[in-house]
């Protein structure tokens, strides 16, 4: 599996506040990380992280998937084309603070030139 960065843009301040009402719907007051995280792993993507912002419309999702095409078609299939625009990056490096603290940070990324 590939990692992929896929950047959110709403549509319009409606759809934004649609998407605030679709999460509200969908999750309970009380989620937790697990719980998320029991829900995002879809038929085509895994949803990893998502980064929203209080005061914007900035969303960002770190997904892991076979290829590009996999990721779109997963923010397809959960509906949120409704509320958002997205493009999607592959990123070969993923180095996290959350990895495990004895793993190897993956190296080739510098060594590709």
């Amino acid at each position: 599996m590939k990692n992929f960065m896929a950047i959110h843009s709403v549509h319009s301040d409606e759809a934004a506040e649609g998407y605030r009402e679709y999460f509200k719907n969908m999750y309970s007051k009380d989620l937790t990380h697990g719980e998320w995280a029991a829900t995002v792993e879809g038929d085509f993507a895994t949803a990893m992280q998502v980064w929203q912002g209080m005061k914007s419309d900035f969303y960002c999702t770190h997904f892991l998937a076979e290829n590009e095409e996999q990721v779109f078609k997963q923010i397809e299939a959960w509906g949120m084309t409704e509320f958002f625009s997205s493009i999607v990056f592959e990123t070969e490096r993923f180095t996290s603070a959350f990895m495990p603290t004895d793993q190897k940070v993956e190296q080739h990324y510098f060594s590709r030139y």
